[in-house]
């Protein structure tokens, strides 16, 4: 289903990917995060997705996802909280990267385009919900 577009995107872009994890004190244990394996080479910043976990997701559950995110020049970080309600564990993962870009000494250093970050949520809210409570926002 869908056209040219879809049909492309759907497939996995032509980056090979490479994976790190970042252990961490708080109750979402760990960042993980994919990107594009030819980071550590190239001279060049790339655009950041956050994945803000929902009711009972965490970020390794969505490990295909990142993956085909960063086979398209994207650096993806997400984490292990189960519930993520207020966004606190999402924007600590941006955080960290935004720490990491200024840090000398970090495999990140100068990597991230600051001016291309989003985000995507994963929940198991019924899209009935969703609709009903963006409906009333």
């Amino acid at each position: 289903m869908g056209g040219n577009i879809e049909a492309t995107y759907l497939k996995n872009g032509k980056y090979a990917v490479a994976y790190t994890e970042v252990k961490v004190l708080e109750n979402y244990k760990k960042y993980e995060i994919y990107y594009p394996d030819e980071l550590a080479s190239a001279d060049k910043k790339y655009p950041v997705i956050v994945m803000s976990n929902g009711t009972g997701v965490k970020g390794s559950k969505y490990r295909a996802v990142f993956e085909h995110y960063a086979s398209w020049c994207f650096i993806v970080i997400g984490n292990e909280e189960e519930y993520s309600w207020s966004g606190f564990s999402a924007d600590m993962s941006l955080n960290y990267l935004l720490k990491c870009n200024d840090d000398s000494n970090s495999f990140f250093y100068q990597k991230i385009d600051t001016d291309n970050i989003g985000s995507f949520k994963v929940t198991k809210m019924p899209a009935r919900h969703l609709l009903r409570k963006q409906a009333s926002s």
